[in-house]
């Protein structure tokens, strides 16, 4: 996930947020790598809303994205970074 043009949101935003979470882990997700610049009140909101790490799930955030590309290469899951395009 690329969050660098993310903003903050509203705490109102974190229940629904974490729903989401829940939902895409029940449904199979099982690596995400977020990408942005660091921003320590967007770790803390980040951190609140999304888990870090469970049995079957993990979360790693990256400042370049060439190094969470690497990860999940690591961890099983090629990565072609030619066919990304970010969103503006």
């Amino acid at each position: 996930m690329y969050l660098d043009d993310w903003q903050l949101g509203t705490p109102d935003i974190e229940p629904i947020v974490q729903e989401l979470v829940t939902w895409c882990l029940h449904n199979g997700l099982v690596l995400t790598a977020q990408v942005y610049c660091p921003h320590s009140v967007k770790r803390y909101q980040l951190d609140k809303m999304i888990i870090e790490k469970t049995l079957t799930f993990e979360r790693r955030v990256y400042a370049d994205q060439q190094q969470a590309f690497n990860w999940l290469s690591e961890r099983g899951f090629a990565v072609n970074d030619s066919s990304f395009q970010r969103c503006s």
